[in-house]
């Protein structure tokens, strides 16, 4: 089940801004915003649908992620 803040916080555009303070020059403000993303959206949350499906030399989204396309 999916951390329900977490899925608040992204849509809002909040990961955008923790992601950019992972560039301020503060060390610390760095390893807190690193924290935050690691923990609440790394890659061991990603939809599945959303990672492609890679063959050979070539790769291609699954239609679930882009119905419409």
């Amino acid at each position: 089940m999916p951390n329900q803040f977490a899925t608040n916080v992204e849509e809002s555009g909040g990961l955008d801004k923790i992601e950019k303070l992972q560039y301020n020059p503060s060390r610390e403000v760095y390893d807190k915003a690193y924290h935050i993303v690691e923990k609440y959206f790394s890659a061991g949350n990603e939809d599945q649908a959303l990672i492609p499906e890679v063959a050979k030399y070539d790769f291609s989204y699954s239609k679930k992620a882009f119905p419409y396309y």
